[in-house]
């Protein structure tokens, strides 16, 4: 009868090495549960030694011993506590999870500080710049919604990522990855102190803080999280083109505002009226910019022709 081959014994060696692997973690599992030695049986065997080898593995008799030492017990009390430190150790670990529940709720706030900004910053520096009566809720805001994106910074770095289907959760390596990704350079930009610029120079133009638009991405991730849960997904998609509509038709508005101021209130139809008499209030003089933005970009109004270069 010919010799069996090197690789077959190779292969004889990782079966019975497998074997003897999978009786002694069923018997230390036995043991720890503290179950009666007649009640144990070996059910769990590897689906590869079933398909390879013409041992039986069927379930042991009540008969069958397992003989272990006190040193046996002993390093299996240590590898329970061991196993139980490193589960509290895990435990303990802070990583958001790309698809979990607060993510979502982090994104909600995230997206009303990237939305305050989109929205107030260009108001604040059209109709509301002479307006002293909100500075001060202003300033409050700017430094709640500020700190909402220093958060977010620490948020990404503890936020887990897939890696071929694997969610990673090591510290370094989600670091890693966050900072070398065009989403740290945004976030960093983002923060940028330009009070620092409009206090040395003195300028007073809330717009200075236009790099805090960088952070529009994140109000994108939460749109996509939101249209995915969402049970009708095309009324969050109508929601979402209504307010980027809505949001151009401010900033144009705006833009209106601005040109009027250079060229001079009154001076001819196509501008803003004279700030004075019934357009000395901030919320008329934000209709009338709403409404010649509103009719200019959706073509429903005859407006008068522009007569100058900067109309």
């Amino acid at each position: 009868m010919a010799e069996p081959s090197s690789s077959t014994s190779v292969m004889w060696t990782y079966i019975r090495a497998i074997t003897q692997f999978q009786r002694r973690k069923a018997k230390t599992a036995h043991i720890s549960r503290g179950r009666n030695r007649q009640n144990w049986s070996y059910s769990h065997a590897d689906s590869f030694i079933y398909k390879y080898t013409t041992r039986n593995f069927g379930e042991v008799s009540e008969d069958s011993e397992c003989d272990h030492t006190e040193s046996d017990l002993e390093d299996l009390d240590n590898a329970e506590q061991l196993g139980e430190a490193s589960d509290k150790f895990e435990w303990s670990r802070f990583v958001v999870k790309p698809d979990g529940k607060f993510i979502l709720y982090w994104l909600f706030f995230v997206t009303c500080a990237v939305l305050y900004y989109l929205w107030f910053l260009v108001a604040r520096d059209t109709w509301l710049r002479n307006d002293q009566n909100y500075m001060t809720w202003y300033g409050r805001l700017d430094v709640i919604f500020d700190a909402i994106y220093v958060f977010d910074i620490i948020i990404q770095l503890r936020t887990g990522y897939l890696e071929h289907g694997i969610l990673v959760t090591d510290g370094r390596r989600l670091i890693k990855k966050y900072i070398k990704s065009i989403y740290f350079i945004c976030d960093a930009l983002s923060l940028l102190p330009v009070y620092l610029v409009s206090k040395i120079f003195k300028i007073d133009r809330p717009l200075l803080k236009c790099p805090r638009f960088l952070k529009v991405y994140r109000a994108r991730q939460f749109s996509s999280k939101v249209e995915s849960a969402a049970l009708h997904p095309n009324g969050v998609r109508i929601f979402n083109l209504v307010h980027v509509l809505f949001l151009l038709t401010h900033w144009f508005a705006a833009v209106y505002f601005l040109v009027s101021e250079r060229i001079g209130f009154g001076e001819g139809d196509w501008v803003h009226p004279n700030t004075t008499g019934g357009y000395n209030h901030t919320s008329r003089q934000y209709l009338a910019s709403f409404y010649w933005s509103t009719i200019t970009l959706t073509t429903i109004g005859d407006i008068p022709r522009p007569e100058s270069n900067w109309e």
